[in-house]
């Protein structure tokens, strides 16, 4: 039974360090691969018993175990984006492998093998809670939580039989207990790496797709990111009657900085511009390259009060950017915002910000300007702080 255990660990290995090959984002099939390398390792020990020191293969073919789940957590979070903290844990396991060496004689064995269960249960622990936390995330993870709490089970099973029926020195010679332990979780770890695999996959067709909605010099989402999430605030904005506000914004004679520095400088200004518009933005508000020098910030559950002071705030981090010497002048930027009002379409409301930005270039730039629908289609409570356009 477990040279079978050995053949699919070294297989899942296999598949998930090909798989990690091809798909070089997704560091978690690496740590899932080595996981199973590890265990595979250690189930050959144990294979091997009596051919190896009594100590040292206690320690190594439990070592092995141990250092498998704690990859198989680190795999799993970073699969799912997550870091995963293993301090406490691996001082656990070291100190469970201390015990187990210490308890190395035949007669200790069924304790040993308490021991390791009870390890294995709490090593499970944290990857159980991060998985629960996340089954929302879809079935797979749900899937993989209902399975490593079978893992569990079948550990408390294991280690509660054992030392309630003993075992005798040869660990698998008559006794139904250990042999079935290897049996079930032989489909529970095939299970657990087959869910592996496809999560891995779902996270690498994610990943891409939020690659092909980024623009690569900037970080920014890129056209076809943000107008697919504007239409999306938009249908939400129609539905709860949620306030939205959108602003263009562009920079001011971009085109100078090429011609007169190159256009590893105008990259330079991209970056630096969509760094200050990034970090004066809220967890929830969004900014997309539209254009070659004009992003478009879009503003969820809020009016134009909220985003003149974010503009604002933006105007404020460009200007302390630093001179470009061949160009003679610092970057900067106009920006033009309005609101959504509740019969707007995406066009309308782009075209009304856009109108806004041309009155903050007739402004002689440098400044954000707000245009809103007319009064009467506003909704109440709307007040402006900056200068209208016409």
């Amino acid at each position: 039974m477990m040279g079978n255990d050995v053949v699919v660990c070294l297989l899942l290995t296999l598949v998930m360090l090909l798989m990690a090959a091809h798909l070089r984002e997704t560091t978690g099939l690496r740590y899932l691969g080595v996981s199973y390398l590890l265990m595979s390792c250690g189930l050959s020990v144990l294979l091997l018993r009596g051919a190896v020191p009594a100590v040292a293969a206690i320690v190594i073919q439990n070592g092995c175990f141990y250092a498998g789940i704690l990859l198989q957590f680190a795999g799993t979070q970073a699969l799912l984006g997550l870091r995963a903290r293993l301090g406490p844990w691996i001082a656990m396991a070291v100190l469970s492998e201390t015990a187990l060496g210490f308890y190395h004689q035949p007669r200790h064995l069924a304790l040993r093998i308490a021991i390791f269960s009870a390890t294995c249960l709490v090593l499970r622990m944290p990857l159980l809670v991060s998985l629960w936390r996340n089954a929302g995330r879809g079935l797979v993870v749900k899937l993989l939580s209902g399975f490593t709490v079978f893992f569990m089970a079948c550990e408390i099973a294991r280690g509660v039989l054992t030392v309630v029926f003993g075992v005798s020195r040869e660990l698998f010679k008559n006794n139904i207990l250990q042999v079935s332990y290897f049996a079930v979780t032989l489909i529970a770890g095939c299970a657990i790496g087959f869910l592996s695999l496809v999560l891995a996959a779902q996270e690498a067709t994610a990943l891409s797709e939020r690659r092909a909605r980024r623009d690569m010099l900037t970080g920014a989402l890129n056209r076809m990111g943000i107008e697919e999430l504007l239409a999306a605030e938009l249908s939400r904005c129609r539905r709860t009657h949620a306030a939205l506000s959108v602003a263009l914004l562009d920079i001011d004679d971009f085109k100078f900085f090429n011609d007169k520095d190159g256009h590893s400088a105008g990259d330079d200004v991209l970056r630096k511009i969509a760094g200050c518009i990034s970090r004066n933005l809220r967890p929830y508000d969004a900014c997309g390259r539209i254009g070659g020098d004009e992003f478009l910030v879009v503003f969820p559950a809020s009016g134009s009060l909220e985003a003149e002071v974010i503009c604002n705030r933006i105007l404020e981090a460009v200007g302390h950017l630093p001179s470009y010497p061949n160009v003679g002048r610092a970057p900067t930027v106009s920006i033009g915002f309005t609101q959504i009002d509740e019969h707007d379409t995406v066009e309308e409301l782009m075209n009304r910000a856009d109108e806004a930005l041309y009155a903050a270039k007739r402004l002689g730039k440098n400044c954000a300007q707000v245009k809103l629908a007319p009064i009467g289609a506003q909704p109440s409570g709307v007040a402006l702080h900056l200068s209208a356009s016409a």
